[in-house]
């Protein structure tokens, strides 16, 4: 049991913990808010061999969190001020440990890019909205959420899987109400070849809203089209970056295609670009939806996409650079002119996302 006590004490001395009573757990500003424990390879052996596991038994906010076979020590949130106890086990011996944090995140120690511990890519083809919804859930509510849990509580119709053709007119369904088409796309052999030719679909931000609802979280929704008189689309994107200072997450919708001359990220990241040969193409379609006895016209976007914002560089009222986080291919640097154009095609859809 020793050996357990000393291995934690390995684990934690760099956040001062101790096993023998309980200490203000400090984190610098310069640190992390998670600890990567997989970097201690007395830990990482004997947690490869499952002679060593530990948890919290008693306490909310301090989580250790296992992501692809490493072991996180995680902090969330902006202000941490808690007691608890973790309980080390080593084959059939375990051990508690009384812990303390008191711990204030703020705008000097605060790195969304690194913060934000899961990010992850989509499963399906059109699981883009969900995919990060589901990210920006974990994040904020200290527990792990995947898409497909985000997407069984989406609203969805199942008359129409497909668009159908009535009286010359293209019938399909409304995405700021349900989930439009099929998540699997042509992956599966019983989507038809309407839905093929509108270029896959999902959903806006008004049905996303209400799943983040269901999980208890704050959201605002500001898109162009009910909020353009209050500002402009420089002055959303300004709103935006000040919301994500304040640890407020925020979901977009935009043009998946992208004019690569505009995306960057350092070397060494394996960045995809979203490069189309229909860039500068009209790439609008329209069909319409039935809304009580009216058919109404919905005229929007092929290919369009979901992602969320992680950073910006220079200035929040002029930025220069917006760096997001893009469920399909993986992070992505923007010039701020090709991102407003993105932004731009989808009507500055936008979800503000907090506790």
């Amino acid at each position: 049991m020793k050996n357990i006590l000393i291995i934690l004490l390995l684990l934690l001395a760099p956040i001062s913990v101790y096993a023998w009573e309980a200490k203000v757990l400090e984190i610098g500003k310069n640190n992390l808010v998670f600890l990567n424990l997989w970097k201690k390879p007395e830990v990482r052996n004997l947690y490869e061999s499952w002679k060593l596991t530990f948890d919290v038994i008693k306490g909310e906010k301090l989580q250790f969190v296992y992501k692809n076979k490493k072991i996180f020590l995680h902090l969330p949130g902006v202000n941490i001020s808690e007691e608890g106890m973790i309980e080390v086990r080593f084959k059939n011996q375990k051990k508690q440990i009384a812990y303390k944090i008191d711990y204030n995140k703020n705008d000097e120690n605060f790195d969304l890019k690194q913060d934000f511990l899961f990010k992850r890519l989509q499963k399906k083809p059109l699981s883009c909205e969900s995919a990060a919804a589901s990210d920006i859930i974990t994040f904020l509510q200290w527990k792990i959420v995947d898409e497909d849990e985000v997407y069984n509580l989406l609203d969805k119709d199942k008359a129409w899987e497909t668009a159908v053709w009535s009286w010359n007119k293209l019938i399909w369904w409304n995405p700021n109400k349900w989930f439009v088409g099929n998540v699997d796309y042509y992956w599966e052999e019983k989507i038809k070849p309407s839905q093929r030719l509108l270029t896959w679909y999902g959903v806006y931000e008004k049905p996303i809203e209400k799943v983040y609802k269901q999980y208890g979280l704050k959201t605002k929704i500001i898109n162009n089209t009910d909020y353009n008189k209050y500002f402009t689309n420089n002055e959303h994107l300004s709103l935006l970056l000040k919301f994500l200072k304040k640890w407020k997450m925020v979901q977009l919708w935009w043009d998946w295609c992208t004019d690569p001359l505009y995306d960057e990220w350092p070397i060494g990241w394996n960045l995809i670009t979203n490069s189309c040969p229909t860039l500068n193409n009209d790439r609008k379609i329209e069909w319409y939806y039935k809304e009580w006895s009216e058919l109404k016209k919905h005229v929007w976007l092929r290919w369009e996409h979901s992602f969320y914002l992680l950073w910006y560089e220079w200035s929040i009222y002029k930025p220069e650079k917006i760096i997001v986080w893009d469920t399909d291919t993986w992070y992505h640097k923007y010039q701020t002119k090709e991102w407003m154009r993105k932004w731009d095609l989808m009507d500055n859809r936008s979800i503000i996302v907090g506790r």
